[in-house]
């Protein structure tokens, strides 16, 4: 299973119960909405910026 994530030398690698998880802590609720935030804001700051 390490192998097919690319980690190959990983510390937990030779542990008989180790599991490997992704990370998935960017979709919990605020960071959804914290998310959502940052796009919203980034897209009205472009849409204020004058055109050359």
């Amino acid at each position: 299973m390490w192998l097919a994530l690319g980690i190959s030398e990983a510390v937990l690698q030779n542990l008989e119960n180790a599991i490997g998880f992704k990370g998935f802590a960017w979709y919990t609720k605020e960071a959804l909405e914290n998310l959502y935030e940052i796009w919203i804001s980034n897209f009205s700051d472009f849409l204020k910026t004058p055109r050359t």
